[in-house]
């Protein structure tokens, strides 16, 4: 995300919108109900989402879509980036942490 933008989620619409500070919208995703959001910190133009099928999905907020996904067996119920935005971290039901490395394309199970 670009400073001066907002990027938000609807867990009951299964939304999530980019806004800018001039009041327009860059984005609007519509996929499978998210629980989670999470913005990459020196990746301005990603986002990543976990939700209740089982899937972590990473978004490119300026193709307007997502560009990878994994799926899991249980709810992803958190996400969130690395420091330098090249891994995912993910928590789900069965308690468990998983690292999306973004640069190999794996997730790793701890």
């Amino acid at each position: 995300m670009t400073e001066g933008s907002l990027c938000t989620l609807s867990k009951q619409e299964a939304m999530m919108q980019a806004l800018h500070r001039d009041g327009e919208s860059s984005l609007s995703l519509v996929g499978p109900k998210p629980m989670e959001l999470s913005t990459a910190p020196h990746a301005g133009s990603h986002a990543s989402s976990g939700s209740d099928d089982g899937t972590a999905k990473l978004w490119d907020l300026r193709q307007r879509g997502a560009i990878q996904t994994f799926q899991d067996k249980y709810q992803i119920t958190a996400v969130d980036f690395s420091d330098a935005s090249d891994k995912i971290y993910l928590g789900g039901i069965d308690n468990n942490i998983n690292v999306w490395d973004l640069r190999r394309n794996v997730l790793n199970k701890f």
